[in-house]
């Protein structure tokens, strides 16, 4: 099987989420598919990144500068769900990306299209 025809069978089963229809075991078996495909794979590409937001480590710092009391309110409005958070998140990551090297890496090109399954034979099964 060459490169192609994995990738093309990998975006096949990842497409699926199966994990979820098989019992835990042992399987053995022998599978043959025959398979179609269309697929496009896009070109590498260069992204910045900056450091990600330790928010456990922040919240850590914010709540040992306040008291028992403040701790508890903060946590009750926090279970409540009535705080739009994206602004202060927007705001950290900003002094993140200040505080913090950017760094570029280098990201593999996206895979999309179709690979069609046309036939399986199979024998196999829990051991």
């Amino acid at each position: 099987m060459n490169p192609v025809e994995q990738i093309a069978l990998a975006k096949y089963v990842a497409d699926k989420g199966t994990r979820e229809k098989v019992s835990p075991g042992r399987y053995k078996g022998h599978l043959h598919v025959d398979t179609e495909y269309d697929i496009r794979v896009g070109e590498d590409y260069d992204q910045q990144i900056v450091g990600k937001v330790p928010w456990m480590k922040i919240a850590a710092v914010l709540l040992s500068k306040v008291n028992d009391a403040t701790i508890e309110s903060v946590l009750r409005e926090v279970l409540a769900g009535d705080i739009d958070d994206a602004e202060i998140k927007a705001q950290a990551e900003a002094a993140m990306a200040e505080l913090c090297e950017t760094t570029e890496k280098t990201c593999k090109g996206k895979v999309t299209g179709a690979t069609i399954v046309t036939n399986i034979r199979s024998s196999g099964g829990l051991v």
